[in-house]
């Protein structure tokens, strides 16, 4: 402001009234909306509060310190400049050298725009430098930058005056009991609560459900280093993790087969997000015997919760509304006690001889056979999907580089404008494509893991089911009923397959995945 306000006194500028714009975030942030007519087309708030004031016609003069305070975005430069220009509002930077004032028009428009472009390539540089020293230090096993994880310090290190990680004890106590907790199947409010009334004295941390949620999600405390997952102002996107190559085994807080346990609840939860919040425990197992479709579900007042199959109505000619007819329809607080007890007797069946064992294990490997099968179909048509998106985006590439060289074909008056439309719209069309084979690639990685699995042997295979029936017996230990819910929830998504449940609800088949 000292800048401007001598400004003002130098060139002995009167103001009637003076409005104030201020913004905390970066002038690198691009607008959210390519029209200046919307009601807020920038991302920052300051600038949308000068928009408005200018259509309420409350100002007529901007200034500025200069271009890279106002915007570091080439494009938002452009709409600012066009929304100046088209209300009459003159626009001044006060820093010495910024504003350009010639004989020529046009000129003025070519060093204008000059200027914001360096703007833009400045801050771009910036972060380009950054983002490389970053990438050293996270290589090197030295930290990026910014607070250090909860649980973790930071040392200095004498020879370059880098900083290491390493482990605080009575924090990395904390965390490990947070990893446990989550994995038990405790709710992120329901492990910050805890965290509070377990230790009251510890109130160098705000335990809230967004802070037990930032630790289950950080991969530092596997003892590997992350750095550059959000993608930051100019490209939010989430990136591939750069992770250190020597990742520091004294880090290590959680080890990675916990990680991987906590990815799994991760991916559960982002296909299916009520997974956990449904009181429902059998959601998407119960499976009518009758039409072999899943059953829903619903709390129906009077009867409580409620898993039920709708009969389908004869196709009419036109329909009245009616109350729907239910075909199967059984209490939610009956059957699930009966498939957990169901569930025990199976997995203690299979254990109690070698012959009720031995049946099991061909099924098993019948199964695992066909599913192979399956995987291997699905990895074939991934990858014909695949190609196809491949040989869009190079036939995208050629057409955008086709019309960009107008050397190649005459350009009639009038036509530009729809060529350079078109282009933005190829253009568009390549991001997508670009997005939906990485969709793909992702689907491919998840199939072909399950391609590569091995069978288990005999002996495995028992042992595993001898540790599911000791987690079951475990979890029906539990008191807590959110707690016991949770848990059950994540026992059952890791065994079965379906749940087939006869016409007359009297006879219950699991099918095993």
């Amino acid at each position: 402001m000292s800048a401007i306000n001598r400004y003002i006194e130098v060139h002995n500028i009167s103001i009637n009234k003076q409005y104030i714009y201020e913004d905390k975030y970066s002038a690198s942030r691009g607008p959210k909306s390519t029209s200046i007519d919307d009601a807020k087309p920038f991302t920052r708030k300051g600038l949308n509060e000068l928009l408005n004031d200018a259509r309420l016609k409350k100002i007529n003069t901007v200034m500025v310190l200069n271009h890279d305070r106002l915007t570091r975005n080439v494009q938002e430069s452009l709409l600012l400049k066009y929304f100046f220009d088209k209300l009459k509002i003159k626009l001044i930077y006060c820093k010495p050298g910024e504003n350009v004032d010639t004989e020529s028009d046009k000129l003025n428009v070519f060093f204008e725009n000059l200027l914001s472009n360096l703007s833009a390539l400045e801050s771009n540089m910036i972060g380009s430098r950054t983002r490389i020293g970053n990438e050293y230090n996270i290589k090197n096993g030295y930290w990026a930058g910014g607070p250090p994880p909860y649980g973790y310090r930071l040392n200095k290190n004498l020879g370059n005056n880098k900083s290491v990680l390493k482990i605080c004890y009575p924090e990395a106590r904390i965390v490990i009991e947070i990893f446990n907790l989550y994995l038990k199947g405790l709710s992120p409010v329901k492990i910050a609560e805890h965290i509070k009334n377990k230790y009251p004295h510890n109130t160098d941390r705000h335990w809230t459900k967004n802070s037990i949620i930032s630790i289950v999600n950080n991969e530092d405390y596997t003892g590997v280093m992350v750095w550059n997952k959000k993608g930051g102002v100019r490209n939010p996107v989430k990136h591939e993790s750069i992770s250190s190559p020597h990742y520091s085994k004294e880090n290590i807080i959680i080890s990675l087969e916990q990680w991987e346990q906590i990815k799994i609840i991760k991916a559960i939860q982002k296909k299916q997000p009520n997974f956990f919040s449904s009181p429902f425990i059998l959601n998407g197992y119960l499976v009518c015997g009758k039409c072999g479709k899943i059953m829903k579900s619903k709390n129906n007042g009077v009867k409580g919760r409620v898993y039920y199959c709708i009969k389908e109505k004869e196709k009419l000619e036109f329909t009245i509304k009616r109350k729907n007819e239910w075909e199967t329809c059984i209490k939610a607080e009956k059957i699930e006690p009966a498939v957990i007890k169901k569930l025990g007797e199976l997995l203690t069946y299979v254990l109690s001889d070698n012959d009720n064992f031995n049946l099991f294990y061909e099924k098993y490997n019948l199964t695992f056979s066909s599913q192979k099968k399956i995987y291997e179909k699905a990895i074939t048509e991934l990858n014909s999907q695949m190609d196809d998106n491949n040989n869009y985006i190079s036939d995208c590439i050629l057409e955008i580089n086709r019309l960009e060289d107008t050397s190649n074909y005459k350009v009639e008056d009038g036509e530009y404008n729809t060529i350079s439309n078109f282009i933005e719209s190829l253009k568009e069309l390549h991001s997508y494509l670009i997005k939906n084979g990485n969709i793909i690639e992702a689907k491919k990685k998840d199939v072909d893991s399950k391609v590569a699995a091995t069978i288990l042997s005999s002996d495995t295979l028992k042992e595993v089911i001898l540790q599911k029936k000791n987690l079951l017996e475990t979890i029906e230990a539990i008191s807590d009923r959110e707690l016991y819910r949770r848990s059950l929830k994540l026992f059952l998504y890791d065994l079965i397959d379906k749940i087939v449940l006869s016409e007359d609800a009297k006879s219950i088949e699991i099918i095993l995945k």
